[in-house]
């Protein structure tokens, strides 16, 4: 069954911008400022791949759901002010975390639209997926054995000795420190 999911990020004509050859290896190509969109090719209509950051403009995470697309799911984007200007994708692949600058590249092929947002205009994005299961894991563990999470979270639960834990990675609960 598929599933839609809608925000709002502004549009940057800018080129995306290189991370330098000292940074870790293994991390963003790429980098996005928060709550902005970029695309390869500067414009919507050549665009092989869009760079979000990893939060909407209403601060909202959408880590889940980039971590859930796949290769044929959907992304539609038209500018919020004025839905002319449109444009609508086929993924071509699963979206990569750019770990070192929190956003995401979407590998995409373009179906249609007309016009483009002006650098800088808020758009609304609304995202469909046939996927609604996670498929991660958390897989390193510590010299004791025990799982290292990558994006913990502590739960707060009043009158409990444990302290438990949520991971936004791989989305298990566990117990952070015993008594």
């Amino acid at each position: 069954m598929a599933a839609s999911y809608t925000g709002q990020w502004v549009w940057s004509s800018q080129a995306l911008t290189a991370m330098v050859l000292s940074d870790p290896v293994g991390v963003s190509q790429h980098t996005v400022n928060p709550g902005e969109f970029r695309s390869d090719s500067r414009d919507w209509a050549n665009a092989t791949s869009l760079d979000l950051s990893y939060q909407d403009l209403a601060q909202q995470d959408a880590f889940r759901l980039f971590s859930v697309m796949a290769s044929g799911d959907t992304i539609h984007i038209a500018q919020a002010n004025n839905t002319t200007n449109w444009s609508d994708y086929t993924l071509t692949g699963a979206p990569t975390e750019d770990e070192g600058s929190l956003s995401w590249s979407i590998p995409v092929s373009r179906t249609g639209g007309t016009g483009q947002a002006s650098n800088g205009q808020t758009t609304t994005f609304v995202f469909t997926t046939n996927s609604t299961t996670l498929a991660r894991s958390c897989d390193e563990h510590d010299i004791s054995g025990y799982t290292v999470h990558r994006m913990p979270l502590r739960i707060l639960v009043s009158g409990l000795a444990l302290e438990l834990g949520w991971c936004q990675y791989c989305h298990q609960t566990f117990v952070m420190n015993e008594p």
